[in-house]
């Protein structure tokens, strides 16, 4: 995980095909968040990644969280600050059987400014960078997989 969020931080990304494990070009993709499952969705198949329902890949997003908080400054003409903290976690299994130890846990923060009290969503580019940093713990997982299955013993 920490090599995930240093190689993030350098600005890798998941950009084609040819990045994504091609153990997992087949995958069927559920989660409780329908919103958050359909974007991250058209992120795998913009990786040219196959959705099928019957596929012995799976995976299950869960726990998806959006918290919100705001610094509300009625008396001045200052715009509020709304932070947010969005979390989610996603279990890979092949064959029915779960493929890590761990689940994959991701977040992402954003701080927004607005003049309106009414709570508001988080930005497009928040959720994206939530998806991307769970794509990215899932590919490095697989590939150190990879490399270590590679490693005499």
């Amino acid at each position: 995980m920490t090599l995930s969020a240093l190689i993030s931080a350098c600005g890798f990304h998941l950009r084609s095909q040819q990045d994504w494990p091609a153990n997992l070009h087949n995958l069927y993709v559920t989660g409780s968040n329908l919103a958050f499952t359909n974007q991250l969705k058209s992120q795998l198949k913009s990786l040219n990644v196959t959705l099928d329902k019957n596929s012995k890949n799976k995976l299950i997003l869960t726990n998806y969280t959006d918290n919100q908080s705001s610094n509300t400054n009625i008396n001045t003409n200052e715009p509020n600050l709304n932070s947010y903290q969005l979390s989610i976690t996603a279990t890979l299994y092949h064959n029915n059987k779960q493929v890590s130890a761990n689940s994959f846990t991701a977040s992402a923060d954003s701080i927004q400014q607005s003049n309106s009290i009414r709570k508001l969503r988080p930005s497009n580019t928040t959720i994206s960078l939530l998806q991307e940093n769970l794509l990215q713990q899932i590919y490095f997982w697989i590939k150190s997989t990879e490399i270590n299955q590679k490693q005499p013993a």
